[in-house]
Parts: structure tokens; C-alpha cells; sequence
């Protein structure tokens, strides 16, 4: 039991790491969701941030891997569900922290550099593509049917009221928790810019339907693999 309790409150970690880092790369021209060119996100001095940022968030997920273990310890088990709640609720405290500090810091040093950027600048997108935008990747129909799976304990425990004297109700809303961060995964890679490659309409869709398909099996794997 303490070793499941163990293993779900990884997976959680892992998957707010990997949600952290997801905005430290080029975003539609936004790193940390600060309107950055692709020219200044690659300075010496945004580098330095962006290296500070996916440091802090590596840090603080081996921190909180560290400190999990002593759910196992023998003084922890009559606390170990609050005990694994509250280390779920810092760690998303922490990881949010950590993103609005270094996300003052882009924002600072792009004031400071005076990267203004014209607002009529020219958006390069082909219309053809962005058409077809949601139609190649994996159906969105997995992951809500990932999120409506994960009320399975928590159906079983109002049903078995028994269950909870080794299984707190509490645990299952985890999953669901999980699941909704991950729809919100799915539909950000499935709805990222694609960039114009060529001037040859076929080739950007070809390109464009590629990408899709591979963002958006790899949020559906990813749900698929918390659900679990």
C-alpha cells in the first residue's frame, strides 16, 4: 500500500515537472508567457534565466523525490495520506513560485533591454494549414475518457464503505486532478503554431499533420500512463 502511495505521488511530481518545463521552450514567440523573439530568447542573458528556471524546477523535484521517502518510515504511517496531500499541495505551490519568479525576470529583462516589438508585425501562418489544425492528432475523446476512468476509486469507495478504513476518499480525487492537467497538456500541443516551412501549401500540411499527430499521442500516452 505504502509503496502505491509512494509510486502515484512520483507520478504527480513528475508530471508537474514535465508541465513546468513544457513552458520554458518557444511557445508561439513566448517563453515563461512573456512575448519573447526567437533573436533575444537565444542571449546570453535570457539563456542564463531560462537555464536558471529548468534548474530550479529540476531541483525542486528532486527535493520533494527526496523527502517522499519518508512515507515508508514507521512515524509517518498513521499521517502518511495528509502527509502525501501536503507534499502534492507545496510541490504545485512551489513549482508555481518558482515560474512567476523567473517569469519577473524575463519580463525585467526585456523591459530593460527595450525589446519592444511592433504590433503590426507579419504573422507568418498558412491559412490552409491552420485549417486543418485539429484534425490529424489523436482524437481528444482518449483523454476525457482517461479523466472519466479515474472516478473508478472513487465510485468503488462510496459503494464499498469499508474500502476506506485502508483507502481515504481523499486519494481518489488524485487521479482526476492529474487527468485535468493533462487534458489541459493535450489541447496546448494539439493547438501549438505550427511554423510556415515552404512555400508549398502540401508540404506545410504534410509537416503540420506530423507534428499534431506526435503532440498529441504523447499527451494521450502521457494521460494514459497517470490514469494507470
Amino acid at each position: 500500500m505504502l509503496q502505491i502511495l509512494l509510486i502515484i505521488t512520483w507520478l504527480i511530481f513528475g508530471t508537474t515537472l514535465a508541465s513546468s518545463l513544457f513552458y520554458k521552450n518557444d511557445n508561439n514567440n513566448q517563453i515563461l508567457g512573456v512575448t519573447l523573439s526567437c533573436k533575444h530568447a537565444s542571449t546570453p542573458e535570457a539563456q542564463k534565466i531560462i537555464k536558471g528556471y529548468k534548474g530550479a524546477c529540476y531541483l525542486i523535484f528532486l527535493i520533494f523525490f527526496g523527502i517522499s521517502f519518508l512515507i515508508l518510515t514507521e512515524a509517518m504511517r498513521p499521517f502518511v495520506e495528509f502527509y502525501m496531500l501536503s507534499l502534492v499541495f507545496i510541490n504545485f505551490f512551489v513549482h508555481w513560485r518558482i515560474y512567476d519568479v523567473y517569469q519577473h525576470k524575463i519580463f525585467s529583462l526585456k523591459k530593460e533591454k527595450e525589446w519592444i516589438y511592433p504590433r503590426n508585425n507579419e504573422v507568418t501562418v498558412d491559412i490552409n494549414v491552420a485549417r486543418e489544425k485539429g484534425k490529424a492528432g489523436i482524437t481528444s475523446a482518449w483523454v476525457w475518457l482517461f479523466f472519466l476512468l479515474s472516478f473508478m476509486p472513487m465510485v468503488y469507495l462510496l459503494l464499498h464503505p469499508q474500502a476506506r478504513e485502508f483507502y481515504p476518499i481523499v486519494l481518489s480525487l488524485i487521479g482526476p486532478f492529474c487527468q485535468v492537467i493533462m487534458i489541459f497538456l493535450y489541447y496546448q500541443l494539439r493547438n501549438r503554431h505550427t511554423p510556415v516551412l515552404s512555400d508549398n501549401t502540401e508540404i506545410n500540411k504534410a509537416c503540420a499533420r506530423v507534428e499534431e499527430r506526435i503532440n498529441t499521442a504523447a499527451a494521450t500516452f502521457s494521460a494514459f500512463a497517470v490514469l494507470l
